[in-house]
């Protein structure tokens, strides 16, 4: 009952918020975080050598050098969006605050793609406060966070992280982060797996044009709390 009262909730509050996407294909969605990294490159490696897209949350902060890596991502078809400035828990940020971190993020991500407007966020560590549910209505932009977590920045192996992540199924949002080599190399073990089972793999961006065609799936620990916050997961 009160999965179904937070779901009830948090729809209604929040129909731009994205935890998975809901359609007939059998489609997967990696996204990367944290980047862009000096091994950011590595990972579009292995994407462009299983012709796979998927999509990064840019931190702002992290750009400068490393601007040619954008303008990768966003010619091989990746979806680009924005992952805060500075890696600032919005639980930590009044709503000024809040605007000012995706402000300063997506600036610093349109200064280098100057034809792209970054549409999609998701907040670090997965949290959501009362403050960011406001700032992505008057911004506005949409706010996706992951229905599996391959924990790969204390994974010890890829059965580990194949571990995290569990059984996949069709519109999950897959969260990765793009420094790790044993990111690289159960990607370069699944991705095959998967598509000898069907699975195709797309871009967030691509794939949920519109608010209508995301599932919010959310569950009562997301609830807001009475300091006005609402827990998320580690990331």
């Amino acid at each position: 009952m009160a999965s179904r009262l937070a779901r009830m909730l948090l729809t209604a509050l929040a129909p731009n918020l994205r935890y998975r996407v809901r359609g007939s294909a059998p489609a997967l969605y990696l996204s990367f975080d944290d980047g862009p990294h000096s091994r950011t490159a590595a990972i579009l490696d292995t994407l462009a050598r299983h012709k796979v897209r998927a999509s990064f949350f840019i931190l702002g902060n992290r750009i400068a050098g490393r601007e040619q890596l954008l303008r990768r991502m966003v010619a091989e078809g990746h979806t680009v969006g924005a992952h805060s400035y500075s890696h600032r828990s919005p639980r930590r940020l009044n709503r000024q605050q809040l605007q000012e971190e995706h402000l300063r993020c997506t600036r610093a991500i349109t200064a280098v793609l100057p034809n792209w407007r970054p549409t999609l966020y998701r907040p670090p560590y997965g949290h959501l406060s009362w403050n960011l549910l406001r700032c992505s209505r008057e911004v506005p932009f949409d706010i996706v966070l992951w229905s599996r977590d391959a924990r790969d920045y204390r994974a010890k192996s890829t059965h580990a992280i194949a571990h995290n992540l569990g059984t996949l199924e069709a519109g999950d949002i897959l969260l990765f982060h793009d420094q790790f080599q044993l990111t690289r190399d159960y990607l370069d073990e699944m991705i095959p797996r998967y598509r000898a089972e069907g699975f195709r793999f797309e871009a967030l961006e691509s794939a949920a044009p519109s608010r209508p065609a995301i599932a919010p799936e959310l569950t009562a620990d997301c609830l807001p709390d009475r300091t006005g916050t609402i827990a998320g997961r580690r990331h």
